[in-house]
């Protein structure tokens, strides 16, 4: 899936009711052609081991995000207390990685299962000029012109004709 199309979707497809339903079809099709990210999960087992946290990371099937998990609350709550130290948070950060705590993922039935999450956050490449970036009104009207390009719906402006 391009940008263009889900700027389509966003913009003019999502917003007439009658196409709702097979816009959405269209659009999880299209994702469903969409790789897995490659998450290298090196450094954030290196940070860990580093702070003291013992445990296995594993990639959350998506891609999108790993985890620990632990069997024992005190060991639980004893990475908690590591993670949310601002010096280790400042640590896992220059790994590349940010914690998402979330707790007992488990229902009333089921055995606790104590999960930390963590998901990957990356700086622009080197090559790439952040000063370069156009301010959010430039950018809103740079979207509605390409989502309305095609339009007979929508004048220049990006409103309803």
């Amino acid at each position: 899936m391009d940008a263009r199309a889900l700027q389509r979707f966003l913009f003019l497809e999502s917003q007439d009711d009658a196409n709702l339903d097979e816009a959405l079809a269209n659009l999880f099709e299209d994702l469903a052609d969409v790789t897995a990210l490659d998450v290298n999960t090196k450094p954030l087992e290196q940070a860990l081991s580093e702070l003291g946290i013992d445990a296995d990371v594993y990639t959350i099937p998506s891609g999108s995000r790993t985890a620990i998990e632990f069997a024992e609350a005190d060991d639980f709550h004893r990475a908690l207390q590591l993670i949310s130290d601002l010096s280790n948070v400042s640590k896992l950060a220059d790994a590349g990685w940010v914690a998402l705590p979330v707790g007992d993922k488990a229902t009333a039935t089921e055995s606790p299962c104590l999960a930390i999450y963590f998901t990957e956050v990356k700086a622009p490449e080197d090559d790439v000029d952040a000063t370069a970036v156009p301010d959010l009104n430039t950018l809103l009207k740079q979207a509605r012109e390409d989502a309305t390009a095609d339009s007979d719906m929508y004048d220049k402006d990006g409103e309803r004709k």
